[in-house]
């Protein structure tokens, strides 16, 4: 029978999914993070998505964000606290002066452990702040989705 693993090993295999994880998703296209996210957001045990279609145009947002925000209302992961919400989208205003880190930052949700999902005008790339960290950028909201849906589910598919 084989032993159980220390508190130690679990937190550095975690850490080495984690890293690896982070490194695939990252290293997906455009198009493939957009047609995986896609297949996340119709499954119901990964994602909740109310959808409420919108012709309102977000000016500030990418492409990419504006295709998912005029299609969804909301959208939150399943047994996890990580979600976006279109009625939520506001400029980010972290030191008063209607900029943080050199330009204005849009929130657009919240990822895990409450660290919030931010953009900037007409980028693509997603970003999580927590801590008043700003984290290495998503490449898009799609690589953002498919990376939420791994961290909810330990990196299983």
């Amino acid at each position: 029978m084989k032993e159980p693993m220390s508190k130690k090993d679990e937190v550095e295999l975690w850490e080495e999914h984690y890293e690896q994880a982070r490194e695939i998703i990252s290293g997906l296209t455009f198009e493939e993070a957009r047609r995986l996210a896609e297949l996340l957001l119709a499954d119901p045990l990964k994602f909740e998505c109310a959808s409420s279609p919108s012709a309102e145009t977000i000016s500030i947002l990418a492409p990419g964000l504006q295709s998912v925000f005029s299609r969804f209302e909301s959208i939150h992961v399943v047994d996890d606290e990580a979600y976006l919400s279109r009625r939520e989208i506001e400029l980010f205003d972290r030191d008063g002066d209607g900029k943080s880190w050199g330009q204005p930052l849009w929130k657009i949700g919240c990822a895990q452990r409450h660290s919030v999902a931010l953009v900037r005008p007409h980028d693509e790339r997603v970003f999580d702040m927590n801590d008043d960290e700003l984290g290495e950028p998503y490449p898009s909201i799609f690589h953002w989705l498919v990376w939420v849906s791994a961290l909810a589910s330990d990196f299983c598919p």
